[in-house]
This record gives structure tokens, sequence and C-alpha cells, in this order.
């Protein structure tokens, strides 16, 4: 519902625009070149996501040969990563906004030290979360279980988790700021390289 609201609300508020008026010549004469470029760069970036949830899927169907209960445990341990992607998304965002708006006005300095801050301002979010996962690895672990035993099968993970913030947020934020060049190909290709790369260290482990 939420959706459907938000896009009427967009909607709305583009056809009040003076600025961008909507006319029905407009809509039978579409600029073909722009269409272009929205897909040249979309579809990578899209098809990169479909690549990173796929290589998910694997992980937790080689988990289900396992058992029921290793791929709940993927569950809770991805779940407690994402938990502090959440935090420092917002950070990858203002990098492809800030980062693209010095690129267009042809700043590449700024566009650079803008990249720079927002990398090391992710870095201090890992810190700290990690820092917390560190000192607390079984208070968040029974967030998800009951089990003593099993928050203690656990513990350790949460302290890889610990670790693996920071290539995770070097690569989100850092390929936001490769996409706000325009840049979408590096992105799919290393997400194709490191989702085959994963899966086979997954099946072999």
């Amino acid at each position: 519902m939420s959706g459907f609201m938000g896009s009427g609300v967009i909607l709305w508020l583009l056809a009040r625009d003076q600025r961008f008026p909507i006319t029905l010549r407009g809509m039978l004469r579409p600029a073909s070149d722009l269409y272009a470029n929205v897909i040249k760069i979309g579809i990578p970036a899209g098809v990169e996501m479909m690549i990173w949830s796929a290589g998910n899927t694997g992980i937790v169907a080689l988990l289900n040969k396992l058992s029921d209960e290793a791929s709940g445990y993927f569950g809770i341990t991805h779940t407690i990563k994402i938990f502090n992607l959440s935090i420092y998304f917002g950070l990858g965002v203002a990098t492809i906004t800030l980062v693209g708006m010095a690129v267009g006005a042809k700043d590449l300095l700024r566009a650079k030290k803008t990249g720079e801050l927002t990398i090391l301002l992710s870095f201090g979010v890992c810190a700290a979360v990690g820092t917390f996962f560190a000192l607390f690895p079984d208070m968040i672990v029974g967030l998800f279980l009951n089990d003593p035993e099993k928050i203690q099968q656990l513990r350790p993970l949460v302290y890889i988790i610990a670790l693996t913030l920071f290539p995770q947020a070097f690569n989100v934020v850092g390929g936001n700021s490769i996409c706000a060049h325009g840049d979408t190909k590096w992105m799919l290709k290393t997400q194709i390289v490191g989702t085959i790369l994963i899966l086979l260290l997954a099946y072999v482990a």
C-alpha cells in the first residue's frame, strides 16, 4: 500500500512541476537517447543485484543439503550483517548524489575527496558496530535464539562478521562512488566474479 501511495505522490509532484510539463506530444515522442542512457546504466545495476540475490540463494541451497539448522544459522548471521549495511546505506546514497554532482560539474577533485570521505565515514560506522558485535555477541545472537548451547556455537561467527563489515563497506560505498561516474558495468563484472568464487568456496567448504 505504501508503494502505491508513494508512487501517487511522486506522479502528482511531477504533474504540478511547471519546469517539467507533461504533455501528450512528449509522451508520444520520448527522448530516445535519454531512454538509451537510462537503460545502459540501469540494466547492469539491476542485473548486479539479481546476481547478488542469486548468490545468497545458492548458499542457502548448499546449506539446506547439510541441514535446516545450517541454513537457519546463515539467515541469522546474514541478518546481523545486513543490520550494519542498513546503517551506512545512506552514505552510499550520499556518495552517488554528491560524487555525481561533482562529476557533472567537472570538479573531479571534489568528487575524489567526497568518495574518500564517505568511505572513511562508513569505516567509522563499521568500527562502532563491529566493536558492539565483539563486546556483546551472546546478546546479539540471543535476539534470534533461546538455546544457550546454540548461542555458544554462533558466537565465533559474530566475531567473523565484525571483521567482514569493513570490506563490505568499502565495496558498497566505493562501488557507489564508481557508479556515480556513470560506470555500472564495473560493479556488475566484479559481482559476477565474486559470486562465482563465493559459491565455489561455499561448495568446497
